[in-house]
């Protein structure tokens, strides 16, 4: 009898010590189908790696934190000798750079784990749980002691903290990243309380690279990535789906470009799409892409979320008719182009007619432009508010600030493609926020930092 008693008792313990496994397993590791698709990734991108240059005389592992301001493309990164730089995505310090910042005398530059943009204020956090804050006004270089603390959740330590973000979006969120994978939502709009595991998300890095080799992560709110920087001095760049984390979503910190090709938009009426459908695309940073095809339809971005410059798929609607004056057809488009801070859509037609609409609905007026009729046109850009950019098959392109005349100045810059690219393999360029897009007919993109080099900051390394 004791024998048997013994024997239930440790199978009771045996069942329950599988189910907990079984618990943990489901809330505290990603799906295997994840993982999967992770290694595949990993597997097929062995070229990935895209550099970033630092303050001259510093070290990758010299950076204490870098944070985007909300308000531009401005990266700001912090040396853990007390100075700091201001620059872009993928050149820190192409602003200025060995400014000083101080931080009071009861924590060292040395404790810095991670610091977040709160609207216009710099949240810098440190290793004993306190932070410090500085805002524009002291142009981010003097940081206050607040005399108060951010809380996490007990399952990790203020060592395991590689950023923390905060995504302005309304309602605004915040998240912290941990070096095992992990991540917490704020609990409250605010960055003191991380502490809730039920809004526990994952995310991975870029492929080849492990959570020990990230530096910093960073959310830049125009471009609306989560930018991640690794100790051997390249950097990813990421998506948040929809614009939202929600517990349990898996984060990868290099989705946007480690698949630096475009995902068509889904069939219409059950006919597959191709590239040869397409008309143009054209991308406003605040609502996303707009795609014009053949047939005289059009996507229209769904107004919740912005649209992805890479990702068709992630329309919400069908396509719509695109309503063109009546002497006009999409046949006869040249190029479509969305103003940066405004979403009026600028249609140029084959016949030197130029037509605008709010949100791409409905063309009524069209108008003459001006343009060299002894070169091809192949794309035209509005950038800015009121800039136009008209690139040509020849390789050069011209700037304007009307769309009645495309080059007045009759003045010609040179302008590169992506690496084994032709000016004839585009399909369109958008521009958004100093970057510029570029699609070809292969389905690849490219991003460039000017007109003139259109993918210095990315292109598909594998066509």
């Amino acid at each position: 009898m004791k024998i048997v008693a013994n024997m239930k008792f440790y199978k009771i313990m045996f069942l329950g010590l599988c189910l907990l496994l079984t618990k943990c397993k489901k809330e505290d590791m990603p799906t295997p189908s994840v993982l999967e698709n992770q290694t595949k990734k990993e597997t097929h991108l062995k070229s990935f790696g895209r550099n970033f240059t630092y303050q001259q005389g510093e070290s990758v592992s010299n950076i204490a934190c870098i944070t985007h301001y909300y308000n531009d493309n401005n990266a700001y990164t912090y040396y853990k000798d007390g100075s700091y730089s201001i620059g872009t995505d993928n050149n820190l310090s192409y602003y200025t750079s060995n400014l000083k910042y101080v931080i009071p005398d009861k924590n060292t530059t040395s404790q810095i784990v991670a610091i977040s943009d709160g609207n216009g204020v710099f949240i810098m956090y440190f290793d004993d749980g306190s932070y410090q804050i500085s805002d524009k006004s002291e142009n981010y270089s003097h940081f206050r002691n607040c005399n108060d603390h951010y809380k996490i959740d007990a399952g990790h330590k203020f060592s395991q903290i590689l950023g923390i973000v905060d995504n302005i979006i309304t309602p605004s969120q915040q998240y912290i990243f941990y070096s095992d994978g992990t991540g917490i939502i704020a609990a409250t709009s605010g960055y003191e309380d991380y502490s809730d595991p039920s809004l526990k998300f994952f995310f991975y890095p870029a492929p080849g690279k492990s959570y020990n080799d990230i530096v910093a992560i960073s959310l830049n709110n125009n471009t609306h990535r989560l930018n991640t920087y690794y100790t051997d001095g390249t950097f990813s760049q990421g998506n948040i789906p929809q614009n939202y984390v929600k517990p349990g979503m898996i984060l990868d910190l290099a989705d946007f470009d480690t698949n630096f090709s475009f995902i068509l938009p889904r069939s219409n009426y059950g006919i597959p799409c191709t590239v040869d459908d397409l008309v143009g695309i054209t991308f406003n940073p605040y609502v996303g892409s707009y795609v014009v095809f053949k047939d005289g339809t059009y996507l229209k971005p769904n107004m919740d979320w912005v649209t992805p410059i890479n990702n068709f798929k992630k329309f919400t609607s069908n396509r719509l008719p695109l309503s063109l004056p009546f002497t006009e057809s999409a046949s006869n488009i040249r190029s479509i182009t969305i103003g940066e801070y405004n979403p009026v859509v600028d249609i140029f037609f084959k016949d030197g007619m130029v037509s605008s609409a709010y949100y791409s609905d409905n063309y009524v007026d069209l108008i003459p432009y001006n343009y060299p009729h002894e070169k091809t046109i192949v794309a035209i850009v509005k950038h800015s508010i009121n800039d136009y950019y008209t690139f040509y098959s020849d390789g050069t392109y011209s700037k304007s600030n009307t769309k009645e005349n495309l080059n007045p100045s009759n003045i010609y810059f040179k302008y590169t493609t992506a690496p084994n690219k032709k000016t004839s393999d585009i399909i369109s360029i958008c521009a958004s926020h100093g970057e510029f897009y570029t699609h070809y007919k292969d389905r690849s993109f490219s991003i460039g930092s000017s007109a003139s080099n259109l993918s210095d900051l990315g292109f598909d390394h594998l066509n």
